[in-house]
């Protein structure tokens, strides 16, 4: 995922809900001779902008504290600076952005704060203390976490299309409130911090003062569409899939590439297929990379799988590896340049990427890994078959068709003939 740190937020944003011109509540009265005057401390004001509350400020002390939304708990940390004299200066989400303010004394525990833009417009807000509200527990109205602990595939649209299925990063929740996010392949990425409200949420990426709003949406089966909004004024959009039975304190991209694939009427398919192959391809460990098949048991009366790929133009060709015996692993790795290689294509101009398990066995999951593991390896032939042909391995003969375990029948190889998809 693309690294985006939030600029300092402008203190116009943080008074773009109220009118820009300057409202009065009350008369400013001022502190009688001699008094200090009263600054806002620890506690929960109601910021009220013509009548309505606005914003909740929940100041910690009198230097720190942060917003939240009446209607969602969303807001920004900040400190102050308070003078006597009641001015002020406000740091919203980052040291840099400076706000002034202006706090007049109204009534016990009420004020009016002014808080100046860096358009130079400025607002004025009734705060209204709320004495039986604990600044330590207060959430307003709040909404329970969406996105629980767990690894999340998240998935972007690289067409533009709003079809979310090439694989852009992980993002792994070790909690409600905080995680990391982990590369494909590579396993790197940046910690994160985030504040969920329901469908809202504000993102902490690789730095405390980074604020990225962000918008969460279910789309069902257990998925959400996650939108990043960025203080450049763009946004990322990712579909987020939970996987199952991952450990988030030590999950890694590096090693597992699962998540990728659909389940279809046809079998278990991959989108973006070309995209795919060409990254996995390109790696470092290309010669190690493969698919990995998961059965939920060792396959006593072995397996029969078609691969089909489909190329942009609807042609498309079905490559298929079957096996008689007994495999004691419920593992079976696939070279994935041998794949291609057997298929007759290079991964170039493929629109998807179908898995069909015709024999025996029920996938339970099914991935590419970019590191073997002691899994039965299927050595598939270098040199593509004839069209329509049913041989067996002609350069090595059956016993270095698999890596892993003596295993005593051989593979039959068929490769079908191209044909156009209806």
């Amino acid at each position: 995922m693309k690294k985006r740190i939030m600029c300092a937020v402008i203190a116009s944003a943080m008074i773009a809900a109220a009118s820009m011109s300057a409202v009065v509540y009350a008369d400013d009265t001022q502190v009688s001779a001699g008094e200090t005057a009263a600054k806002l401390t620890r506690g929960v004001w109601a910021a009220y902008g013509e009548d309505k509350i606005t914003d909740y400020y929940i100041f910690e002390d009198e230097t720190h504290g942060h917003t939240a939304k009446p209607e969602n708990g969303l807001g920004l940390p900040f400190s102050i600076e308070q003078s006597d004299d009641g001015s002020a200066v406000f740091h919203f989400a980052s040291a840099d952005n400076n706000t002034p303010a202006e706090i007049a004394y109204v009534d016990e525990g009420v004020f009016n704060v002014t808080l100046t833009g860096e358009d130079g417009e400025s607002v004025t807000y009734r705060f209204e203390l709320l004495p039986d509200e604990d600044p330590d527990t207060f959430m307003k109205d709040a909404s329970e976490a969406l996105l629980t602990p767990g690894v999340y595939a998240a998935y972007i649209s690289p067409e533009k299309n709003d079809v979310y299925d090439m694989l852009d990063t992980y993002f792994v929740f070790t909690s409600e409130t905080g995680g990391y996010t982990n590369a494909p392949i590579m396993g790197i990425g940046i910690p994160f911090g985030v504040e969920q409200n329901g469908t809202n949420a504000v993102f902490h990426m690789a730095a405390a003062d980074d604020n990225t709003p962000a918008a969460i949406l279910p789309i069902g089966d257990g998925s959400y569409l996650l939108t990043l909004n960025y203080s450049d004024g763009s946004s990322t959009i990712y579909r987020l899939v939970k996987t199952e039975n991952a450990d988030t304190e030590n999950f890694s991209g590096a090693s597992s590439y699962y998540g990728l694939f659909e389940t279809t009427d046809e079998g278990i398919q991959l989108y973006n297929a070309n995209t795919e192959f060409k990254f996995l391809l390109g790696t470092p460990r290309a010669d190690e990379t493969g698919l990995e098949i998961n059965y939920a048991m060792p396959l006593l009366e072995g397996f029969d799988i078609d691969f089909i790929f489909t190329t942009a133009d609807k042609n498309f060709a079905t490559y298929n590896v079957s096996y008689n015996g007994t495999i004691d692993n419920d593992t079976i790795f696939f070279d994935l340049e041998d794949l291609l290689k057997g298929a007759g294509i290079d991964g170039e101009n493929v629109a998807s990427f179908t898995v069909k398990n015709n024999g025996n066995g029920t996938i339970v999951q099914l991935g590419f890994l970019t590191e073997r593991h002691n899994s039965a390896k299927i050595n598939l032939v270098s040199d593509t078959a004839d069209s329509d042909a049913n041989e067996q391995n002609p350069a090595t003969g059956a016993n270095d068709i698999f890596a892993a375990g003596a295993l005593a029948a051989v593979a039959v190889l068929t490769v079908l003939a191209s044909r156009k998809r209806k």
